[in-house]
């Protein structure tokens, strides 16, 4: 048995020209430049859309075809979940010429239009404070956290702009390499194959 099998856009236009020809005969003109062509053309792209939706729904039922979300609920019927990504942690210096409070992650957990203080690198990757502080004059290292989730390395001393302007912050700076670099999500291939050797 291979499975659920549906017709190719080819196979859709013949038999749609083939039925509009048994109702007005067969000497309608349905060239794909012509109006019942291209209008044929576009009934086909309908049905081949959903017949590849159909065929998506399908394959969701079996773990080795499934994708994302359906690929999830899968394998949690084994009892196996997806690897999730983490972020990149980062240690940045952070100096200051007076009383400052930067906001961190922790305040946008109530505040949904917060931003929390974010720097970046040359190259645009963000960085975003983790928890809120206030700073008095000097130099504090404070960890922050890439904005994106996932594998994020940068160079040390290189993260030196200040996204987030405030006033009282002179300069920022990561003279160390990252606390821990980011993991990628698991993909779904990665997904299935855990799955398989979890029954071997």
């Amino acid at each position: 048995y291979q499975g659920l099998k549906i017709n190719t856009k080819q196979e859709v236009i013949d038999n749609l020209n083939a039925s509009l020809q048994l109702i007005y005969g067969a000497d309608i003109n349905v060239d794909s430049n012509s109006p019942d062509g291209q209008l044929i053309n576009i009934f086909a792209q309908v049905t081949i859309d959903l017949l590849e939706l159909l065929v998506s729904v399908y394959n969701s039922f079996d773990p080795d075809s499934a994708v994302g979300a359906q690929l999830d609920s899968r394998a949690a019927l084994n009892g196996i979940t997806r690897i999730p990504g983490t972020f990149t942690i980062q240690n940045i210096s952070v100096t200051v010429d007076r009383s400052v409070t930067l906001e961190g992650l922790d305040a946008l957990e109530n505040d949904i239009n917060g931003t929390g203080f974010t720097v970046t690198d040359d190259a645009g990757t963000e960085f975003i404070l983790i928890d809120t502080v206030a700073l008095t004059t000097g130099t504090t290292v404070l960890p922050f956290r890439a904005a994106e989730i996932g594998t994020v390395e940068v160079l040390q001393n290189t993260i030196t702009n200040i996204k987030t302007v405030t006033l009282g912050v002179t300069a920022v700076n990561n003279p160390s390499a990252a606390t821990s670099i980011g993991i990628n999500e698991e993909t779904d291939s990665q997904l299935r194959v855990r799955r398989e050797k979890a029954f071997m």
